[in-house]
């Protein structure tokens, strides 16, 4: 076996311009991809909090007049 560096000269190789220009489209989509379903998945589950009524929780408010 010779040690004439090829193996880790083939790792180094694999981290191009390209590689990383290809890594950051893929986190990019991924994104996207996650951020979609969160989308989805808030329209679908309706409401966070319910709707406000129009009736005072307590008399208190009427009586600042």
């Amino acid at each position: 076996m010779a040690v004439d560096g090829s193996s880790s000269s083939v790792f180094i190789n694999i981290f191009t311009p390209q590689f990383f220009d290809a890594l950051v489209i893929g986190v990019i989509i991924a994104g996207l991809i996650l951020a979609a379903a969160r989308i989805i998945h808030d329209f679908r589950s309706g409401p966070r909090w319910p709707e406000p009524t129009n009736q005072p929780d307590d008399e208190s408010e009427e009586e600042e007049e």
